[in-house]
């Protein structure tokens, strides 16, 4: 019988060891119970094989085609693998281990990226930011805009310039109290007068031993009870000459100096009227009233005394004799002194000017008011005078902070765009300008046939909702309002010049394509706008290894939100200007 089996066997056939028949032009696989084509799995590693090892299944140490010994690094993506560039070394855009293609997003730590977190997309406030640079809390040195961080300097320490909770770059009027910094209050200003004062450590109110100048308080000693040098209402020193009558001091009247003839004596207790029974410079006597015949005319004079008369009689002070009215001995045969309206020119030293006080042109000591003659003059708007621009006064005599829309280089600023923020073309310490730039990256293109159809890439402008771009093998696609298709055919020229096209055609994506043609097919994107916004990753899912993409990175400046403070349209986001407000002269930015 066996011999009539066999005789039923073509002669060219081959029998297995498993008696399994092969046919004519057909071999036996080692270790599997099959028949081959083709050399791979006879057990002979030949020439144009990676490795065989006598099968033809996969996940053993060799693949079915024999032309993978199914190890990363060889240059072949086994289905385990997310991809294989020849190589066993991280941070070329496939991982060590193959297991990553080393993009944010696709739920892989790729530590040679420098990535510290990465949960699977490009969404910040999830506990890993879009750029997957940080793990979203405070003191991880990562500014987190997600998680509304103003700072983060590696520490969750106060008192360094960052808060604690990394919501305050710790300089008054940021509408951040920071207790480190001893602020008794912040509403987001440096004004004064509004309840808190221009320095933060005032809630400005009288009694609260703090002196709150813009309040209109000329003293605070922590009480308000009057007598004690410092009035209930905290609106006088009890000083004669401050311009306050302090009828606990039984003054009768204070124009705000001290010096008599003015109708209001030297020491306050006197209106300087005939008939008030105080005898006043220039009044030779005052019994209490208006009559003659009782000792003193009704005039209060007496008949032999007058001023000019070169004697100083009774209620003069001084009498030089001459009608100079702007020597050391006025005409009323009052003592000139700053502060009395008259301008003494001929005195050593001479009065420069006199407004009986201080104004906007005259200071205190009758010099003429200048920023940077050492003397605060508040009535010109002077906080502050040091002679010379200091780091915490600047040339105009406004107290110096960054921020303020003046760049002052006594304090070390090399710029100052109006706000604290990381935003505009200054940083958010005042130490570093930046140029207004647009973003730029670039895409490779490959053939229309090495695409897979659905293959994608996302464009974001920063500014409008990002657009998908589909690769596709059909001919009629139509685009929607999200994806715009692309159609696969063509050389990778004719790719990159579709690639260029279709961005191009698309409203209102601020993003221009080119297509220079030193760079072979590799479209060129620039963003339209001069703005940091414009600084996005490019996300595709290309796997063809051959395109590739860089995201849009160096836009620089543009990005101060609304309501931001600035110095030039050039620090305000695309669609905001940068124009003054209608309570204040700051400039901000506003639509």
């Amino acid at each position: 019988m066996s011999f009539l089996l066999l005789s039923c066997i073509e002669t060219e056939s081959v029998i297995c060891p498993s008696g399994r028949v092969c046919a004519p032009g057909l071999m036996c696989a080692v270790t599997q119970d099959i028949c081959i084509e083709t050399p791979c799995g006879d057990g002979i590693t030949q020439a144009d094989e990676a490795c065989d090892d006598g099968n033809v299944m996969k996940g053993d140490g060799c693949n079915e085609s024999c032309t993978s010994n199914e190890t990363c690094g060889n240059g072949i993506q086994d289905p385990s693998e997310k991809c294989d560039d020849g190589n066993t070394v991280s941070g070329d855009g496939c991982s060590a281990d193959c297991q990553s293609t080393e993009f944010c997003g696709n739920d892989y730590l790729d530590v040679a990226k420098q990535e510290k977190c990465d949960d699977g997309n490009t969404t910040s406030g999830d506990g890993c930011s879009a750029d997957c640079q940080s793990t979203e809390f405070c003191g991880n040195n990562y500014l987190d805009v997600t998680k509304r961080e103003k700072c983060d300097d590696g520490n969750t320490l106060s008192g360094d310039g960052c808060s604690e909770d990394c919501l305050s770059t710790e300089f008054c009027g940021n509408n951040y109290q920071d207790v480190a910094k001893q602020e008794k209050c912040d509403d987001g200003n440096s004004l004064g007068g509004d309840g808190c004062s221009a320095d933060c450590r005032s809630t400005e109110f009288c009694g609260n031993d703090y002196l709150d100048g813009a309040a209109g308080e000329k003293c605070d000693d922590g009480n308000t009870l009057s007598r004690d040098g410092c009035s209930a209402d905290c609106l006088s020193d009890e000083t004669c000459g401050n311009g306050y009558p302090d009828l606990f001091k039984n003054e009768q009247c204070d124009d705000g100096n001290t010096s008599g003839g003015d109708g209001c004596s030297a020491d306050c207790l006197s209106d300087e009227t005939c008939g008030n029974d105080f005898p006043d410079p220039g009044e030779g006597c005052d019994d209490g009233n208006n009559s003659n015949d009782d000792g003193c005319n009704a005039d209060c004079t007496n008949p032999e005394n007058r001023c000019g008369n070169g004697l100083v009689d009774s209620g003069e002070e001084c009498d030089d004799g001459n009608p100079i009215h702007t020597d050391h001995c006025l005409n009323t045969c009052k003592r000139a002194r700053c502060g009395d309206g008259v301008i003494a020119t001929q005195i050593n030293p001479p009065e420069q000017c006199d407004d009986g006080g201080e104004s906007s042109e005259c200071d205190l000591d009758c010099t003429e008011a200048r920023c940077g003659d050492l003397v605060v003059n508040g009535k010109a708007n002077e906080e502050c005078d040091h002679g010379v621009e200091t780091p915490s006064c600047t040339a105009m005599c406004r107290v110096s902070h960054c921020g303020d829309g003046y760049s002052n280089p006594a304090a070390g600023e090399a710029c100052d765009d109006g706000n604290a923020d990381s935003c505009g073309t200054c940083s958010a310490t005042c130490s570093q300008a930046r140029t207004p730039t647009t973003a730029k990256g670039q895409l490779k293109a490959i053939p229309g046939n090495q695409f897979d159809d659905g293959e994608t890439f996302v464009l974001d402008d920063g500014l409008s909702r990002p657009l998908t771009f589909v690769f596709t093998d059909v001919d009629d696609s139509e685009d929607t309002d999200d994806l715009k298709f692309i159609q696969n055919e063509g050389s990778a020229w004719d790719m990159a010049d579709a690639i260029r096209d279709k961005i191009n055609a698309q409203e209102p994506l601020a993003i221009e394509a080119t297509l220079p043609g030193i760079l072979g097919f590799t479209v060129v994107l620039r963003h339209t706008e001069q703005t940091a916004l414009g600084n996005q990753r490019i996300i595709e899912s290309v796997l063809n290894p051959n395109f590739s993409v860089e995201g849009m990175s160096e836009g620089r400046a543009g990005d101060c939100a609304q309501g931001i403070g600035c110095m030039g349209p050039e620090d305000c986001a695309p669609g905001l200007e940068c124009t003054t407000t209608t309570t204040t002269t700051a400039k901000v930015c506003q639509q």
